[in-house]
């Protein structure tokens, strides 16, 4: 989940449950508040094969694609910005397998996140690196042990951009946080691989009425679907939407005691490189959130029922403009 200069970061978690620094919090997100029912989503939820330059645009080595336009192996374009620029960040942000443990990185943190995943202490863990400005990260994760049968899914391993719960990263916190209205944009790039099993891969949102709350009450929750298997967002379809290049599903519901919005993309999408205000706009005009109201965090990540095998966001970034 996110201060003036767009940056790439990175994401890479690992197979393995080492300790290293990490800061443990605990939270009840869905608390309540259980997740829709019924339809299937298209295994992997993949679409397009090989990925396409866009006309113009110029491979560089270790075939990135130039501005102009983005694609991975296997991904699907999306319009603006690059994917996978630079070299992949070398300095340890550290490993936790801890249930709620965060690692603490110079712009982002990386959090394990097992809210609803109660299994073995080690059934999922993270880790991640960063370079020396904080910029770009890496993550890999391994959640071979969750496997929750509940609608609510059992983690959330992710990159938070701003707040969680309380707690802040240092790249945007509650002295720097802006009103919906005052954003400009939201750039971001985020590239990843998939694990298999009933999953979501997931931008999260949270925008609240005050600016530093404790927890996201009376506040929206504005959910951006990438890819998905066997999951259904919560609440009830209330129509489609083409945002950043792409068709999306609109779905609507009251979480707990905080509004719901979810973006589910028509078609599932590995690489994507886009603006996010679009979305928070969208979601005003159809009286989910105000524009008044403050956008504190921007968080990516997966969120993982039963994992199928490991999951790594491959490349990441985020700005809040």
């Amino acid at each position: 989940m996110k201060t003036s200069t767009a940056v790439a970061a990175v994401l890479f978690v690992s197979v393995g449950c080492a300790s290293g620094a990490a800061e443990t919090e605990y939270q009840t997100p869905y608390v309540g508040a259980p997740a829709g029912t019924g339809g299937y989503a298209p295994a992997g939820g993949v679409v397009g094969t090989g990925g396409y330059a866009p006309a113009g645009g110029v491979v560089a080595t270790g075939g990135v694609v130039a501005t102009g336009g983005v694609v991975n192996t296997g991904g699907v374009v999306a319009t603006g910005g690059v994917v996978n620029t630079g070299p992949k960040p070398t300095n340890p942000m550290g490993n936790t397998c801890d249930r709620f443990g965060r690692l603490i990185g110079n712009k982002y943190a990386v959090q394990n996140n097992r809210w609803n995943d109660a299994a073995a202490p080690q059934s999922q863990c993270v880790t991640a690196y960063q370079d020396s400005s904080g910029n770009n990260v890496r993550m890999d994760v391994n959640p071979s042990g969750v496997n929750v049968s509940s609608n609510e899914p059992g983690s959330y391993p992710s990159v938070v951009y701003g707040w969680h719960y309380g707690n802040w990263s240092y790249g945007y916190n509650q002295t720097q946080v802006k009103t919906v209205s005052a954003v400009s944009s939201i750039p971001s790039t985020w590239d990843f691989t998939v694990g298999g099993g009933k999953y979501n891969v997931s931008y999260d949102i949270w925008v609240n009425p005050a600016a530093n709350p404790g927890k996201p009450d009376y506040g929206t929750e504005v959910m951006i679907w990438l890819d998905y298997a066997g999951a259904m967002p919560f609440g009830s379809k209330v129509g489609d939407v083409s945002i950043a290049g792409g068709n999306w599903e609109v779905w609507v519901g009251t979480m707990g005691n905080w509004k719901y919005i979810a973006y589910r993309r028509a078609s599932g999408a590995r690489a994507v490189a886009m603006d996010l205000k679009p979305f928070l706009s969208d979601a005003a005009a159809r009286g989910s959130l105000q524009l008044s109201w403050y956008l504190l965090s921007i968080q990516a990540g997966f969120e993982i029922w039963q994992s199928g095998g490991a999951f790594a966001t491959t490349s990441y970034s985020v700005d809040i403009l």
